[in-house]
């Protein structure tokens, strides 16, 4: 049979030499194993790798093979037996390195492979596909675990040798990683190694360090550059350099400690207060108070009767909008309905008008509902998700509301990370009624629930980032200028999490720390290279076009709504931006940001402006409605607004005849916000009925059959 591999070729060995000087004997029976492979008969090929083995024991190319084979038939263990035996005779081969890292990471878990896996990255070039693979793996097995400037790290580290048709791919998942709300914003963007100068042996290590941290062994790394900083306590680049190679291997507890000591040791202060700030978080996702979510699988006979009980047990309040969010779990079951479990008996609405935030009942956990689905042979499945702090309260009122509705399908269940208990205790107070209760009460007090969080609870709990004591204790203490600086911070990115802007600058003034010193860059200036507090200092007007345009795209993405809304004004105001940014997209979000803020007069000028933006464009009709759409949500949280009625006439009289199904949505709406259709407009569509489809962006076009959108959309919202 004639070889499909030149002999003058490299031999598949790795030895360096070429084929017809090395592995020539078998190579005609090495391609009838690829044949057998390539026709996925695998253990054919195990069966003549076995026969070649024993005509050419310990033959790296054999070996290899071997294990490739034992891995694609889902036998790690052994494959990874067989390159233990390869890499004792050749410790130094590459490829043998790096699928043994592999087979180890499989066998043995991340933390045990982690030695075979910093040995095998050095190497990687060689086997960039079987590299790409393996950190992959791991980004996101530390993504699950929690720690994300690792999972972030490992995928960045992916791009070098993931193929070219994944790469994209890989790409757009580091931009879901950076656009991850859930994830505090300062851990979800680029950090950077320090430099260092020192005697010249002390360079060498540290140029050792920084290479090693380039290809990857951030384990390695992070040992040269603590022993550096052992020796040099007061460098404030080398504890951040050892902090950020601890960070990026997942050894999230001693990056923390690194990051205290090169805050400490640090001479400018903001850079001090980025490195306690990451410190800070890194101890509240690892510290030893750490409390997790929880959950608990229940099953119903008949999911109807438990409803019906759900809906009147005076401890759990129905999420009505739950299901805009939730269509099925994992399995296929139809999502059915979501309570929030409270602390004491729902209040009625006109109560809830009148109560403080401190009289509200408080968030114990979650109740999810998934309906059977006979054909598939999948009961019914009840979650119940709380913190530990309050999840056997959660399940007692649970089990009080289901009575015999329910049996316990699962026992407790670990879900995700956790967090300190400082921060857990502030989520508590998140319960506010969907139903029944007027935008302007429910903005009212979840405006008095913020007010009190930060300037009571906030302020007056103990905190070990401050020794103990409370910010409104530390206030004024100069060794605490930069723990309570960076508490604020973590505040700003705790609140962030929950879409709430916070005046860093005017909680700074309350504390006595100098607010957040603004960065001007030069025009020149690499605006990605920023971390992102960095990014939050930025004077964002001094920008250059190209540098806006930039700072644009990150802004979007990290989700910073004080930021944002800095970044979005200024590209608004900046008109030579306008014909390469969407202008739609840029003036949407600000309306959204300023109607958060309570900014209306300014949410409507945004509107006009959008409005003005579209006027002429091809889809023109369909922008117009959207905007006026916008602009009447907008005017309805006042209901006294004297345009409404205006608005409201256009939409019935002129949209309404042209798509009927426009009216339904105006009527949610008004009832939403408490808000009466005179009695002149409800006929003017009648018998308008159409046929025709709907747009890919969901406006219902002539011709259409298809009912009108059972959700509610509110735009800016």
């Amino acid at each position: 049979m004639a070889s499909t591999l030149d002999v003058y070729q490299p031999c598949p060995c790795g030895s360096g030499k070429k084929i017809k000087f090395c592995c020539q004997n078998i190579l005609a029976d090495m391609e009838k194993v690829r044949k057998l492979v390539d026709g996925k008969q695998h253990r054919a090929a195990l069966h003549s790798l076995e026969s070649i083995e024993k005509k050419s024991p310990n033959n790296p190319w054999v070996l290899i093979t071997k294990a490739q084979m034992l891995l694609a038939e889902g036998e790690p263990a052994p494959a990874k037996q067989v390159l233990e035996t390869l890499l004792q005779g050749h410790p130094e081969h590459s490829d043998a390195a790096v699928l043994y890292a592999n087979c180890c990471y499989v066998v043995d878990g991340y933390e045990a492979a982690l030695p075979a896996i910093q040995r095998a990255l050095p190497r990687a070039n060689t086997a960039p596909d079987l590299a790409a693979l393996l950190v992959m793996r791991i980004s996101e097995e530390q993504a699950a675990s929690g720690k994300y400037l690792s999972a972030r790290q490992y995928l960045t580290l992916g791009l070098r040798w993931v193929p070219e048709e994944l790469r994209q791919g890989v790409f757009s998942r580091l931009v879901e990683m950076e656009q991850d709300a859930s994830v505090f914003y300062p851990l979800r963007s680029v950090h950077h190694l320090q430099q260092w100068t020192g005697a010249e042996d002390e360079n060498k290590d540290f140029a050792k360090a920084s290479r090693l941290a380039m290809l990857g062994c951030w384990d390695a790394a992070a040992r040269h550059f603590g022993n550096l900083a052992e020796k040099h306590p007061d460098s404030a680049a080398l504890w951040h350099n050892a902090a950020l190679c601890l960070a990026w291997v997942g050894k999230e507890t001693q990056a923390a400690e690194a990051f205290h000591k090169s805050a400490k040791a640090q001479s400018v202060h903001e850079d001090a207060v980025e490195a306690e700030t990451l410190a800070q978080l890194l101890d509240h996702l690892n510290g030893p108070d750490r409390v997790s979510l929880k959950a608990k699988l229940f099953t119903a006979p008949s999911v109807s009767r438990l409803l019906t009980r759900m809906v009147e047990a005076p401890q759990l309040a129905r999420d009505e909008l739950a299901t805009e969010e939730e269509q099925a779990d994992d399995e296929g079951r139809p999502f059915t309905a979501e309570f929030d479990v409270l602390d004491r008996a729902v209040m009625p609405p006109e109560e809830i008008e009148r109560a403080s935030v401190q009289d509200l009942p408080k968030l114990l956990g979650t109740v999810a509902v998934f309906d059977a689905v006979p054909e598939k042979d999948l009961k019914s499945q009840i979650v119940l998700q709380a913190s530990e702090l309050t999840f056997e309260a959660a399940e007692i009122a649970l089990q009080a509301a289901a009575g015999t509705e329910i049996e316990v399908q699962s026992d407790v269940q670990p879900m995700g990370p956790g967090i300190s208990k400082e921060l857990a205790n502030l989520d508590r107070f998140f319960w506010l009624p969907v139903e029944g209760l007027v935008l302007s009460a429910r903005r009212r007090l979840a405006a008095d629930r913020w007010s009190w969080l930060i300037d009571d609870l906030w302020a007056n709990a103990p905190q070990r980032a401050l020794g103990g004591k409370s910010p409104r204790d530390a206030a004024g203490d100069p060794a605490l200028v930069v723990p309570l600086k960076a508490a604020i911070l973590v505040l700003d990115a705790w609140a962030i999490q929950r879409e709430h802007i916070i005046d860093v600058p005017a909680l700074c003034q309350a504390y006595k720390v100098p607010a957040p010193e603004t960065i001007h860059p030069a025009p020149d200036k690499e605006i990605q290279s920023f971390s992102a507090i960095q990014l939050n200092r930025v004077a964002v007007d001094e920008l250059s076009d190209e540098q806006l345009a930039s700072t644009l795209n990150r802004a979007m993405l990290l989700g910073h709504r004080r930021f944002l809304y800095d970044v979005l004004k200024a590209v608004a105001n900046r008109t030579a931006l306008h014909a390469s940014v969407n202008m739609e997209r840029v003036y949407t979000s600000l309306v959204g940001i300023c109607r958060a803020l309570g900014k209306k007069e300014e949410a409507l000028e945004w509107v006009r402006r959008g409005q003005e933006s579209t006027k002429g464009a091809q889809n023109a009709f369909e922008a117009q409605m959207s905007w006026e759409m916008t602009e009447l949500s907008t005017r309805a949280e006042d209901p006294s607004d004297p345009a409404i009625a205006a608005l409201l006439r256009r939409f019935y009289q002129y949209y309404g005849r042209k798509i009927p199904q426009i009216v339904p949505v105006i009527e949610r709406l008004c009832a939403t916000f408490g808000i009466d259709v005179p009695d002149d407009f409800q006929d003017s569509t009648g018998g308008l009925v159409g046929a025709g489809s709907t747009s890919a962006g969901g406006v219902w076009t002539p011709g259409s059959t298809t009912e009108a959108p059972k959700k509610l959309w509110l735009p800016g919202q």
